[in-house]
């Protein structure tokens, strides 16, 4: 047998994939209840003012749905007639120019879930492993 295999302790590694598996289901909770609600809100605030600049209401929106730090910006304004009677239109968030409000929030939003994941390992990985060692120890 290998030495290090000596040191694989399989329940420990079964412990920490499931704790990995739940800080993936704590990030995904995260992002609904807490980063989704935020990109609405700003998406819709971005496709308003942009509206009243262009003399358009808005209409719809659709926010960006990526997770990255970069071209986070698909997704979509829809405004109503022109005051002139022109055809309702559609554009992209970049055609909006979303400025630096509307990044800023997209990156809090991605610091905000990597806290979540972060917080809830902190509070469960320590716990979790010590009692298993002191399981392991007792009895062993």
């Amino acid at each position: 047998m290998p030495p290090f295999a000596e040191r694989i302790d399989p329940i420990k590694l079964v412990l920490v994939g499931i704790l990995a598996a739940l800080a993936l289901v704590v990030w995904s909770i995260g992002r609904n209840q807490v980063v989704t609600p935020l990109d609405d809100l700003v998406t819709e605030r971005l496709c308003r003012d942009h509206g009243e600049e262009i003399g358009r209401e808005s209409v719809g929106y659709e926010r960006s749905n990526r997770f990255g730090l970069f071209n986070r910006s698909e997704g979509y304004c829809s405004y109503g007639e022109g005051p002139d009677g022109e055809a309702p239109i559609t554009l992209t968030i970049e055609d909006t120019a979303p400025g630096p409000l509307y990044r800023g929030t997209k990156i809090v939003g991605i610091i905000i879930q990597l806290g979540i994941v972060s917080i809830f390992l902190r509070l469960t990985v320590d716990p979790v492993l010590e009692s298993y060692h002191y399981l392991r120890e007792r009895f062993a």
